[in-house]
């Protein structure tokens, strides 16, 4: 065996792929009856003959509650973070000196809706996004990779399957590479990489005419700082036609912190076991091109845990009951039956058949059903049970909360109402939407804005006031989908309202004490933290000078007012005591 260090880049890539194999496989099986139970779409055929059957999979499902729950779940939770009709993400400077300037946010408002409305819009981001979070809670820790395709000038992402999927973590739980085991044909492979650059015998199979004949390849995505580019071997093979030392990448360049590179597996040709180049695709970026999200992973494992992981029993049972009801409903359409065997070919069962008996015994002693019966209410009662256990799992009441509660009450919720109960969800699922912010959406933006910021995009489309380049230019992204929202909204009236329902008594007793809160201040910071339009709240400088005109108008008003009740006063006074009244009666008396 030869050692380490003398291998070369291709085969040090090979060695730990077989690494990444063989840590997955106690993950496989289990997986597998995931997909069995949950995600027959996503089940890969053992061979095309199956693939051409056309029936439905699997077998183990007899009724569909846990595959629709998971359904709910994953489009509550998606609609509820991220989506094209909703502003999901809000900028801020990473200067928080920054935070309140008004030209600043006006510019990050047009940053925000440049990156939601045409960039992520005009990508393939919201198709993909949506079968994530279905994957993220059924087979658990999907990936999704973030391309640049530099001759359409555009952003892809790709949602590989989930078997095609390697991932490795630190020390700290962190994904530090990522390996992808796919197959292309091999007129695709000519497309997308060069026939020349293709192993001899796929450019043997593009000759013979073979296109659709498929090989395996292989795509690493590794960090700058990775000790696979520890130490490699400085020779180069020698290669026959000068040529070919340009079409393949055989000594790995990297000059940004992640790189992205393919290669062919199964060459055993020295000389061409360089990485291949990629064509009309990016492979260096400085921020992570693959996000992986954990809905939960336990400490010292690489791949998540899921919703359907723990209902996997209750799953189980259900299908067993289901089975049992619907064995004893066809019983009792078409029970067994015992009769004479010599009445065997003489029976004709159905509408208008006759069975003609041969005998009075044979008369006295008919075919009849064996039918013990089941207790149907018990029985059901029982499999409801099952069911909302099922449910459970996925959250599905508190997904469909407004729905219920319509159903059940005579009037629909008010807006409070609806807020608590989104609150009430987001607390219940809230690990989970930090993990897909900081394991999804954070890495996918963080690129995002890189290829559009090194494109010349994205300050040509929003704008930029010349006081940004007095900044670090840096922004940090804040997700504020619904869900992350009402928490967030929570967060503040509580920090703002129950301090206030405490000094309320020192108002009551103190009036003056009230003047030491700015309320112009604190109004401002609940429609920033809300995401109130930034376009419609008026600069300090106005609110200033409207509150000092309004100040003037009561204070004049206020004179106006006095100097009316004193001329009215005077007026009384002019005309004397009037008769009968004490003062007239002690100013008669002097």
């Amino acid at each position: 065996m030869t050692e380490y260090a003398n291998l070369n880049y291709y085969k040090r890539v090979m060695a730990r792929h077989s690494e990444l194999v063989d840590e997955r496989r106690i993950w496989d099986a289990q997986r597998q009856v995931i997909v069995e139970y949950y995600r027959p779409d996503i089940t890969i055929y053992s061979s095309k003959d199956s693939a051409k059957d056309g029936s439905f999979l699997h077998e183990a499902i007899v009724e569909g509650t846990g595959n629709w729950a998971a359904g709910v779940m994953a489009r509550g939770f998606h609609s509820a973070l991220v989506g094209p009709s909703i502003n999901w993400r809000e900028s801020h400077m990473e200067e928080t000196k920054w935070d309140g300037d008004d030209q600043i946010n006006a510019f990050l408002e047009r940053f925000d809706n440049y990156l939601i409305k045409q960039v992520y819009a005009q990508s393939n981001f919201y198709e993909v996004i949506g079968n994530d979070v279905l994957d993220g809670i059924t087979v658990g820790s999907p990936v999704v990779l973030i391309e640049e395709n530099v001759a359409k000038g555009v952003i892809e992402f790709k949602l590989p399957h989930y078997q095609e999927n390697y991932l490795k973590r630190d020390w700290f739980g962190r994904d530090i590479l990522y390996h992808r085991q796919f197959e292309l044909s091999a007129l695709t492979a000519m497309q997308k990489f060069g026939k020349e650059n293709l192993p001899q015998d796929v450019q043997r199979q593009l000759e013979r005419g073979e296109h659709f004949a498929k090989s395996k390849y292989l795509q690493v995505i590794y960090s700058k700082g990775d000790p696979i580019f520890d130490d490699l071997p400085k020779e180069t093979p020698t290669f026959s036609d000068e040529a070919q030392k340009t079409r393949l990448n055989y000594h790995p360049v990297v000059n940004r912190a992640w790189v992205s590179h393919h290669f062919a597996m199964g060459v055993t040709d020295v000389r061409l076991q360089g990485h291949l180049p990629e064509r009309n695709y990016g492979y260096n970026y400085n921020n992570q091109p693959f996000a992986a999200w954990h809905y939960f992973r336990n400490p010292g494992e690489t791949y998540a845990r899921t919703p359907a992981w723990s209902a996997i029993y209750d799953e189980k049972s259900g299908q067993a009951a289901w089975t049992t009801m619907f064995e004893a409903a066809e019983q009792a359409a078409r029970p067994a039956m015992i009769g004479l065997k010599q009445m065997k070919r003489r029976t004709r069962t159905g509408p208008g058949k006759w069975t003609w008996a041969q005998d009075e015994a044979e008369y006295n002693m008919p075919p009849k059903a064996v039918h013990e019966g089941i207790n149907y209410p018990h029985a059901m009662d029982f499999v409801d049970r099952i069911d909302d256990k099922r449910k459970r799992h996925f959250n599905v009441d508190l997904f469909r909360l407004i729905d219920e509660y319509s159903r059940e009450h005579d009037q629909p919720p008010t807006a409070y109402q609806i807020s608590q109960m989104i609150a009430e969800k987001n607390a219940q699922v809230g690990p989970a939407i930090v993990s897909f912010d900081r394991g999804l959406l954070k890495p996918v933006d963080d690129l995002v804005i890189e290829i559009e910021d090194r494109s010349g995009r994205l300050f040509s489309q929003t704008d930029p006031p010349d006081i940004i380049w007095e900044t670090n230019l840096r922004t940090v992204p804040k997700f504020t989908g619904p869900l992350a929202k009402a928490q967030n909204t929570a967060i503040i009236m509580k920090e703002t309202i129950e301090p206030l329902a405490v000094l309320q008594p020192l108002f009551d007793m103190f009036p003056d004490a009230k003047y030491k809160i700015d309320e112009g201040d604190l109004v401002e910071h609940f429609l920033e933290q809300i995401g109130f339009r930034q376009q419609s709240i008026v600069a300090k400088e106005v609110y200033d000078d409207i509150k000092q005109s309004l100040n003037m108008s009561r204070a004049r008003s206020a004179e106006l007012e006095q100097a009316s009740m004193a001329a009215d006063i005077s007026q009384k006074l002019g005309k004397g005591a009037e008769e009968g009244s004490p003062l007239k009666q002690l100013t008669g008396a002097a």
